[in-house]
């Protein structure tokens, strides 16, 4: 039997190109669907007050960055406050080219609705209106925001126009039958723990998906361990019928049909995951907070969601690790699980070598010793693809892939123990 390759550090590293812009593609156009669209172009000046996004679907938040760029501190007292030195701001629809009245509603608002801040010389504040964008942006069209800034002279800034727009089709079938009810189960949580941790409520909602899904990954674990140990049934057969693709084809799918293998069943519980993640990563990134009282059932309706606390351990959920221990915790655990999913074909194949006496390796790469290669280039590539995407995005969606890979370890190892054990036969006498 020809032995195996291993794959070159070339093959290695074209393979971990060709997987990462995959993966990457995958989340760029899923994101560029649902999530943000493209920054909107301002004008540069001392005082500058930019928008995230150009155009806004409803229900989602409108972000602001207010930029120092002179020698000055920059302070804004909030209007909430009242008193003649409150800061003057507003929020103003554009129809035909005419501003409205304001919007906000500023006579009943309190400082957390808007709160006074201060800007050091060089530096940005981010600036929202979470628990009133609803009762703001109610409306499709345009808008504009414009504030006053109190220093040693008073500065009026104002951002580029950006719109508010319908969502369309697919992002509504999105939000029904996705973000709907995760987020939904994310604030159920987060309703019944005490501390109100959205760290924790994301523990408690991937253990909640891995019991959903247990079934249907462990047929998936053990197709994948079935199809290893028909390895070198399947070698045989596409050594006997190389020249001939469809019999060997044919051949193939009666060991597939007899042992009840699917080739494919072992991808069906990722793919399953796959929106489940996506999912996880726009609810963090919009933020669990007021705005999205629009996404909320009955049942979670009595939530005040600015008590969410975003802290958990030693990093905010809705930013990236900043000290990028939890990327390293994500890559170690799934190589951990691919590891242990290949340990035992690794082991058995070993072992076959050792039994069979030795052949003339062949110049011909078989589909067998293509899928091995493959097999092995993953065991790295995988793990640090996972990592680099963990580093990007916020650090709750690495905590639900750590937590959720962790479980499938553990799951894992059920799998194999329950396949591996040796088998006791009852002998009739």
């Amino acid at each position: 039997m020809a032995q195996a390759q291993k794959p070159s550090t070339k093959d290695s590293i074209r393979s971990f190109i060709f997987w990462f812009a995959t993966f990457y593609l995958i989340f760029y156009f899923f994101t560029a669907w649902f999530g943000p669209d493209k920054k909107a172009e301002t004008e540069v000046t001392p005082v500058m007050v930019t928008i995230q996004d150009k155009t806004i679907k409803l229900g989602n938040l409108a972000e602001f960055t207010i930029q120092n760029r002179t020698d000055q501190a920059l302070a804004f007292t909030s209007p909430c406050e009242g008193g003649e030195s409150a800061s003057q701001i507003g929020i103003y629809g554009i129809i035909a080219g005419n501003r409205t009245d304001n919007l906000l509603p500023l006579e009943n608002c309190s400082t957390a609705d808007i709160p006074s801040f201060e800007i050091p010389p060089g530096a940005k504040y981010g600036l929202s209106f979470r628990s009133l964008s609803n009762e703001i942006f109610k409306d499709e069209g345009n808008y504009i925001l414009e504030l006053e800034l109190q220093g040693e002279e008073a500065q009026t800034v104002a951002s580029p126009t950006f719109e508010y727009s319908e969502p369309g089709i697919f992002r509504k079938l999105y939000r029904a039958l996705i973000a709907k009810p995760l987020f939904n189960t994310l604030v159920f949580f987060i309703k019944i723990l005490p501390s109100h941790s959205l760290g924790w409520a994301i523990i408690l909602l991937t253990i909640l998906v891995r019991i959903i899904l247990f079934v249907p990954n462990q047929n998936a674990m053990k197709s994948q361990r079935e199809m290893q140990k028909m390895q070198p049934k399947i070698q045989e057969i596409r050594a006997k019928h190389k020249d001939n693709p469809q019999l060997m084809a044919m051949k193939t799918m009666e060991i597939y049909k007899t042992h009840n293998i699917h080739p494919l069943g072992s991808m069906m519980p990722m793919l399953v995951q796959f929106p489940v993640l996506i999912g996880m990563y726009l609810i963090i990134q919009q933020g669990v907070s007021p705005h999205q009282n629009h996404l909320l059932y009955s049942f979670n309706q009595s939530i005040d969601l600015s008590l969410v606390e975003n802290l958990f351990l030693w990093f905010d959920v809705s930013r990236p690790d900043p000290l990028y221990i939890l990327p390293v915790l994500v890559a170690g655990i799934q190589f951990l699980t691919m590891k242990l999913a290949f340990a035992k074909s690794d082991k058995k194949k070993k072992e076959a070598a050792s039994d069979k006496p030795a052949k003339k390796k062949s110049d011909e790469p078989n589909m067998a010793d293509m899928a091995e290669q493959m097999q092995k280039t993953m065991l790295y590539v995988m793990p640090v693809m996972i990592g680099v995407f963990t580093i990007m995005f916020p650090a709750g969606v690495g905590l639900y892939w750590f937590v959720s890979t962790l479980i499938g370890t553990a799951q894992q190892k059920l799998v194999n123990w329950t396949l591996d054990r040796p088998q006791v036969t009852r002998v009739e006498k």
